[in-house]
């Protein structure tokens, strides 16, 4: 054990008041849409801790995923992003995943 005079120990900081407002827009438009964590995180191939994150205030989504974010719920990225009430909202759009499932042998023509 290495001793440091005068260090201060690791305090862990509370995320920003615009992260936290910010997940509270993403976990608004989710109950809205109906949807679960495990729904939206599967259509956007993402890890549904990545988004529980976003809306716990935990971190922001990248920019990409907030535009995904925003087709599904039918929302402007502006509102996701700042609260802004003014810009227009999106329709939302079928959102089809990235990757398809595989398919099973029974899906398979014959040729």
């Amino acid at each position: 054990m290495v001793f440091v005079p005068n260090a201060v120990p690791a305090v862990k900081q509370s995320p920003p008041p615009d992260i936290v407002a910010l997940g509270r827009r993403l976990l608004e438009a989710r109950q809205r849409a109906r949807m679960t964590v495990r729904d939206v995180a599967g259509l956007m191939r993402i890890d549904p801790r990545v988004l529980a994150r976003c809306e716990h205030g935990a971190q922001a989504p990248a920019p990409h995923q907030a535009e995904a974010l925003a087709r599904i719920y039918g929302v402007a990225v502006p509102w996701i992003m700042q609260g802004d009430e003014s810009a227009p909202a999106a329709t939302p759009t079928p959102v089809t995943p990235l990757f398809p499932a595989a398919a099973s042998a029974g899906d398979v023509a014959e040729a």
